[in-house]
């Protein structure tokens, strides 16, 4: 359960981060910036495609982002611990 809470609080934070950058990255370079980051890998392989299919793809990268987040919190856990 405390998971599940984690990776959609990731999630969450991953896209309205991924919202807020996409929306001034017009206006400002450090937002072009960070919007780079955050569309890596799955708004940038999409080509074209992301123009039709911007935000499933949007939720999709969210999701990616998230579960790998995740996995490297988990894993800096688990080695910190022992």
């Amino acid at each position: 359960m405390k998971n599940a809470f984690l990776f959609f609080a990731i999630a969450f934070a991953h896209f309205i981060a991924h919202f807020l950058t996409w929306s001034y990255a017009e206006y400002s370079g450090l937002a072009h910036a960070i919007w780079s980051v955050l569309a890596t890998p799955l708004l940038l392989m999409a080509g074209s495609l992301s123009n039709e299919y911007f935000w499933p793809i949007a939720i999709a990268n969210s999701f990616l982002w998230s579960a790998l987040m995740l996995w490297v919190a988990r894993r800096f856990l688990v080695r910190s611990r022992a």
